[in-house]
Protein backbone atom coordinates (compact mmCIF):
# COMPACT_ATOMS: atom_id res chain seq x y z
CA UNK A 1 0.00 0.00 0.00
CA UNK A 2 1.43 3.40 -0.97
CA UNK A 3 1.97 6.23 1.50
CA UNK A 4 -1.16 8.22 0.59
CA UNK A 5 -3.51 5.25 0.82
CA UNK A 6 -1.93 4.24 4.12
CA UNK A 7 -2.37 7.71 5.60
CA UNK A 8 -5.98 7.94 4.45
CA UNK A 9 -6.70 4.59 6.08
CA UNK A 10 -4.90 5.62 9.28
CA UNK A 11 -6.64 8.99 9.58
CA UNK A 12 -10.01 7.43 8.81
CA UNK A 13 -9.33 4.94 11.62
CA UNK A 14 -8.62 7.78 14.05
CA UNK A 15 -11.87 9.49 12.99
CA UNK A 16 -13.61 6.50 14.54
CA UNK A 17 -12.96 8.01 17.98
CA UNK A 18 -15.89 10.31 17.24
CA UNK A 19 -18.15 7.25 17.52
CA UNK A 20 -16.75 5.79 20.75
CA UNK A 21 -18.88 6.82 23.73
CA UNK A 22 -17.70 7.54 27.26
CA UNK A 23 -19.68 6.98 30.48
CA UNK A 24 -21.48 3.81 29.40
CA UNK A 25 -23.59 3.49 32.56
CA UNK A 26 -24.55 7.18 32.63
CA UNK A 27 -26.54 8.03 29.46
CA UNK A 28 -26.96 11.64 30.60
CA UNK A 29 -23.17 11.99 30.64
CA UNK A 30 -22.42 10.50 27.20
CA UNK A 31 -19.77 12.16 25.05
CA UNK A 32 -17.40 10.86 22.42
CA UNK A 33 -13.76 10.03 23.09
CA UNK A 34 -12.87 12.57 20.39
CA UNK A 35 -14.73 15.29 22.33
CA UNK A 36 -12.84 14.34 25.48
CA UNK A 37 -9.50 14.47 23.64
CA UNK A 38 -10.27 17.88 22.13
CA UNK A 39 -11.32 19.40 25.45
CA UNK A 40 -8.29 17.89 27.19
CA UNK A 41 -5.99 19.57 24.67
CA UNK A 42 -7.86 22.85 25.04
CA UNK A 43 -7.59 22.70 28.84
CA UNK A 44 -3.88 21.94 28.67
CA UNK A 45 -3.22 24.77 26.23
CA UNK A 46 -5.12 27.23 28.43
CA UNK A 47 -3.88 26.17 31.85
CA UNK A 48 -0.20 25.89 30.91
CA UNK A 49 -0.24 29.56 29.93
CA UNK A 50 -2.64 30.86 32.58
CA UNK A 51 -0.82 29.22 35.48
CA UNK A 52 2.71 29.31 34.02
CA UNK A 53 3.14 25.52 34.26
CA UNK A 54 6.73 24.49 33.57
CA UNK A 55 6.17 21.77 30.98
CA UNK A 56 6.65 21.38 27.23
CA UNK A 57 3.23 22.32 25.88
CA UNK A 58 3.68 20.61 22.52
CA UNK A 59 4.60 17.33 24.20
CA UNK A 60 1.61 17.52 26.55
CA UNK A 61 -0.74 18.11 23.59
CA UNK A 62 0.80 15.15 21.77
CA UNK A 63 0.32 12.87 24.77
CA UNK A 64 -3.33 13.90 25.11
CA UNK A 65 -4.01 13.44 21.41
CA UNK A 66 -2.67 9.89 21.39
CA UNK A 67 -3.55 8.51 24.85
CA UNK A 68 -7.06 7.24 24.00
CA UNK A 69 -6.35 5.97 20.48
CA UNK A 70 -6.46 2.30 21.62
CA UNK A 71 -10.21 2.79 22.16
CA UNK A 72 -10.83 3.23 18.43
CA UNK A 73 -13.31 0.68 17.10
CA UNK A 74 -15.04 0.19 20.44
CA UNK A 75 -18.66 1.11 21.16
CA UNK A 76 -17.83 2.39 24.64
CA UNK A 77 -14.59 3.09 26.47
CA UNK A 78 -13.72 0.94 29.48
CA UNK A 79 -14.66 3.07 32.46
CA UNK A 80 -11.90 3.87 34.91
CA UNK A 81 -14.18 3.41 37.92
CA UNK A 82 -14.84 -0.19 36.85
CA UNK A 83 -11.17 -0.88 36.15
CA UNK A 84 -10.03 0.32 39.57
CA UNK A 85 -12.45 -2.04 41.29
CA UNK A 86 -11.33 -5.11 39.35
CA UNK A 87 -7.64 -6.08 39.17
CA UNK A 88 -8.26 -8.64 36.40
CA UNK A 89 -10.15 -6.12 34.29
CA UNK A 90 -7.38 -3.59 34.82
CA UNK A 91 -4.75 -6.10 33.64
CA UNK A 92 -6.88 -7.06 30.62
CA UNK A 93 -7.38 -3.40 29.70
CA UNK A 94 -3.65 -2.69 29.93
CA UNK A 95 -2.76 -5.72 27.81
CA UNK A 96 -5.44 -4.92 25.23
CA UNK A 97 -4.33 -1.32 24.90
CA UNK A 98 -0.64 -2.15 24.52
CA UNK A 99 -1.34 -4.84 21.92
CA UNK A 100 -3.58 -2.49 19.95
CA UNK A 101 -1.00 0.30 20.10
CA UNK A 102 1.74 -2.02 18.84
CA UNK A 103 -0.50 -3.30 16.04
CA UNK A 104 -1.54 0.15 14.82
CA UNK A 105 1.97 1.57 15.17
CA UNK A 106 3.47 -1.25 13.13
CA UNK A 107 0.76 -1.34 10.44
CA UNK A 108 0.84 2.40 9.76
CA UNK A 109 4.50 3.03 10.63
CA UNK A 110 3.53 5.45 13.40
CA UNK A 111 6.20 5.03 16.05
CA UNK A 112 5.11 8.36 17.56
CA UNK A 113 1.83 6.70 18.57
CA UNK A 114 3.57 3.95 20.52
CA UNK A 115 6.09 6.36 22.05
CA UNK A 116 3.46 8.83 23.29
CA UNK A 117 1.09 6.15 24.55
CA UNK A 118 3.81 4.47 26.63
CA UNK A 119 5.00 7.80 28.04
CA UNK A 120 1.45 8.76 29.05
CA UNK A 121 0.75 5.34 30.52
CA UNK A 122 3.92 5.24 32.62
CA UNK A 123 3.43 8.83 33.87
CA UNK A 124 7.08 9.35 34.81
CA UNK A 125 7.88 12.62 33.03
CA UNK A 126 6.51 16.00 34.09
CA UNK A 127 4.66 16.25 30.78
CA UNK A 128 3.00 12.85 31.21
CA UNK A 129 2.05 13.63 34.80
CA UNK A 130 0.48 16.88 33.67
CA UNK A 131 -1.30 15.13 30.79
CA UNK A 132 -2.72 12.56 33.21
CA UNK A 133 -3.91 15.37 35.48
CA UNK A 134 -5.62 17.12 32.56
CA UNK A 135 -7.18 13.83 31.40
CA UNK A 136 -8.88 13.47 34.80
CA UNK A 137 -9.63 17.19 35.27
CA UNK A 138 -11.43 17.31 31.93
CA UNK A 139 -13.90 14.79 33.31
CA UNK A 140 -14.71 17.19 36.15
CA UNK A 141 -15.46 19.98 33.69
CA UNK A 142 -17.63 17.57 31.72
CA UNK A 143 -19.58 16.80 34.90
CA UNK A 144 -20.12 20.51 35.48
CA UNK A 145 -21.16 21.03 31.87
CA UNK A 146 -23.75 18.25 32.16
CA UNK A 147 -24.91 19.66 35.52
CA UNK A 148 -23.99 16.46 37.42
CA UNK A 149 -26.88 14.51 35.86
CA UNK A 150 -26.58 10.91 37.06
CA UNK A 151 -23.28 11.64 38.82
CA UNK A 152 -23.21 10.01 42.27
CA UNK A 153 -21.29 10.80 45.47
CA UNK A 154 -19.21 7.66 44.86
CA UNK A 155 -18.35 8.88 41.35
CA UNK A 156 -17.31 12.23 42.78
CA UNK A 157 -15.04 10.69 45.43
CA UNK A 158 -13.44 8.43 42.85
CA UNK A 159 -12.80 11.39 40.56
CA UNK A 160 -11.24 13.47 43.34
CA UNK A 161 -8.91 10.60 44.23
CA UNK A 162 -7.84 10.19 40.61
CA UNK A 163 -7.04 13.88 40.21
CA UNK A 164 -5.31 14.11 43.60
CA UNK A 165 -2.68 11.62 42.43
CA UNK A 166 -1.33 14.20 40.02
CA UNK A 167 -2.34 17.65 41.27
CA UNK A 168 0.31 17.45 44.01
CA UNK A 169 2.95 17.73 41.26
CA UNK A 170 1.41 21.02 40.14
CA UNK A 171 0.42 23.02 43.25
CA UNK A 172 -0.34 26.01 41.02
CA UNK A 173 -3.53 24.24 39.99
CA UNK A 174 -4.72 23.29 43.48
CA UNK A 175 -7.00 26.39 43.80
CA UNK A 176 -8.59 25.59 40.44
CA UNK A 177 -9.04 21.96 41.47
CA UNK A 178 -10.74 23.07 44.70
CA UNK A 179 -13.00 25.51 42.86
CA UNK A 180 -14.18 22.85 40.41
CA UNK A 181 -14.85 20.44 43.30
CA UNK A 182 -16.80 23.08 45.22
CA UNK A 183 -18.98 23.84 42.23
CA UNK A 184 -19.70 20.13 41.71
CA UNK A 185 -20.56 19.68 45.40
CA UNK A 186 -22.87 22.70 45.34
CA UNK A 187 -24.57 21.41 42.21
CA UNK A 188 -25.02 17.95 43.75
CA UNK A 189 -26.47 19.48 46.92
CA UNK A 190 -28.93 21.48 44.82
CA UNK A 191 -30.01 18.36 42.91
CA UNK A 192 -30.51 16.41 46.15
CA UNK A 193 -32.59 19.25 47.58
CA UNK A 194 -34.74 19.44 44.45
CA UNK A 195 -35.25 15.66 44.41
CA UNK A 196 -36.23 15.70 48.09
CA UNK A 197 -38.77 18.47 47.44
CA UNK A 198 -40.28 16.48 44.56
CA UNK A 199 -40.68 13.40 46.76
CA UNK A 200 -42.33 15.41 49.53
CA UNK A 201 -44.67 17.22 47.13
Amino acid sequence: MNKDKLNVEYLNLVCGLKDVKRYKRLPTMHESVASHSFMSCFLADTLIDEYNIKVNKQKVIELLLYHDLPEVGMDYDIQAVEVEKNANLKMQKTQMEHLKVEKISKKYNKSIFHKNFVEFDEAKTQESKFANLIDKLESSFHVLNRKCKGFTDADFIFQINCISRYVSYFPELKPLFNEVNNQIMNMQAKIKKENKSKKEA
